[in-house]
């Protein structure tokens, strides 16, 4: 799924996929910004991008490599900053939902 774009379910280079229970998570370090999906609907609810989203502020450069861990926290490699960020993935999802 998806195509080459900027825009939602479009990406520039998608480096990186991860699944958590009924989430799909793709990296796209160009876009510099995470895409989350519904495993059940395959609808594309939410784009988590530092240029559009208040969320996350400066702490997503360019994803490289993502991850869950065993508690469901989220890894993600960041090249630009050189460092591994760990989320809260259900408090990310909640507030996404919250919008």
């Amino acid at each position: 799924f998806g195509t080459m774009g900027h825009g939602k379910g479009q990406f520039a280079y998608p480096v990186a996929v991860a699944s958590w229970h009924e989430w799909i998570v793709v990296a796209d370090e160009h876009n510099k910004r995470l895409q989350l999906w519904r495993r059940d609907t395959m609808e594309l609810p939410f784009t988590v991008t530092c240029i559009s989203s208040d969320l996350c502020g400066e702490w997503l450069g360019s994803p490289f490599g993502l991850t869950f861990d065993e508690d469901g926290q989220l890894l993600v490699a960041d090249r630009k900053h050189g460092n591994i960020l760990r989320i809260k993935f259900d408090r990310m999802v909640a507030s996404l939902e919250e919008r």
